[in-house]
């Protein structure tokens, strides 16, 4: 796992169906699966945390939830889910603690290079993924 953002974030590495991840986080118990990673270093992850249960909804797969900073664990619910197993782009909005307004888009590169998987955390808020065009003379957006 690359980060490429502009400051350390938290991660949790879970294996399990999504539902079940929003559960875990929301319950505190991910103490043993966080890893913290510094600003443009790398981290290698060899291990996900087992939290299915026997009602689990959906397939169960690795899954990251990505936090940007290491502030404490309670704070972890304000993370994105992001599928390991899938490659290809993901983005996520990053809310300005301050108005709750968008603050950031942090972008999520998946690639599958054999049995390797790498992850790239970085910052799309420069080049977003999307581009809204108001060509409207009567309304705002």
């Amino acid at each position: 796992i690359q980060n490429s953002l502009h400051a350390d974030i938290s991660i949790l590495c879970l294996y399990g169906a999504a539902n079940d991840a929003k559960a875990h986080i929301r319950s505190n118990n991910s103490s043993n699966s966080l890893v913290n990673v510094a600003r443009a270093k790398s981290v290698a992850v060899y291990s996900f945390e087992d939290i299915s249960n026997n009602y689990s909804i959906g397939t169960k797969k690795r899954i990251l939830c990505v936090h940007a900073g290491t502030s404490a664990q309670t704070e972890m619910d304000q993370s994105h889910i992001v599928q390991v197993d899938e490659p290809g782009r993901q983005y996520f909005n990053e809310r300005s603690g301050k108005y709750g307004s968008i603050g950031k888009i942090i972008g999520v590169e998946v690639s599958i290079i054999g049995p390797t998987v790498m992850i790239r955390i970085f910052n799309a808020s420069f080049i977003p993924p999307y581009r809204l065009e108001n060509r409207s003379s009567e309304f705002y957006l």
